[in-house]
């Protein structure tokens, strides 16, 4: 867990330090499915059932925890983690962090592939459309039998934009990793 501490840490940072790029990138997004389509979450408009384990509640969205995993909140109000029971197969953490105006989520998406610590970095793949908002994904494997699934999405907080991300690191099959990704992103609800 201290690696995600790290990378929240060095993208507060990073966007202290160098500022933010602005504007709304003009690529196409994919149409809306029920989850996010790409190597691992299914097909576009595959039904799949939210998770049903604890409530994730922070400042811009909401989410459930995969039925069984592990939950801390301990770390930061901003950041929630759920894990498997073993601590190792399945990781998820769910973030929410105050950022500087003008970052959008095409920044984002590549502030946050450039200074998280994983090796090989993951690949920014297309972004996507789910819970009524277009996020960033970051994909791949990432080192040691890990395979990362990122999601991220820029919204305006009360009275600065957020960084709402969903982050996965995984040691398992691709039809396990599908199933796990596509339940926690089901039950994504922006406030």
């Amino acid at each position: 867990m201290s690696h995600r501490l790290a990378v929240v840490l060095v993208t507060c940072l990073a966007l202290g330090v160098t500022g933010c790029g602005g504007g709304d990138s003009s690529r196409s997004v994919r149409p809306p499915a029920t989850s996010p389509s790409s190597s691992t979450s299914g097909p576009p408009g595959t039904p799949t059932p939210a998770a049903t384990g604890r409530k994730v509640d922070l400042a811009a969205f909401t989410a459930r925890a995969p039925k069984g995993f592990r939950y801390d909140s301990s770390l930061a109000k901003e950041f929630v983690s759920a894990s498997s029971p073993d601590y190792e197969t399945f990781e998820v953490d769910y973030s929410d962090l105050t950022i500087f105006p003008g970052a959008d989520t095409d920044y984002m998406a590549k502030l946050t592939a450039r200074n998280g610590d994983w090796k090989p970095r993951p690949t920014i793949a297309d972004p996507v459309r789910f819970a009524g908002a277009r996020w960033y994904h970051l994909t791949g494997p990432i080192g040691q039998g890990r395979h990362l699934e990122e999601y991220g999405t820029v919204v305006q907080g009360a009275t600065a934009p957020r960084l709402v991300k969903v982050s996965f690191e995984m040691k398992s099959t691709h039809a396990r990793r599908v199933k796990l990704v596509g339940s926690v992103l089901a039950s994504v609800r922006l406030k």
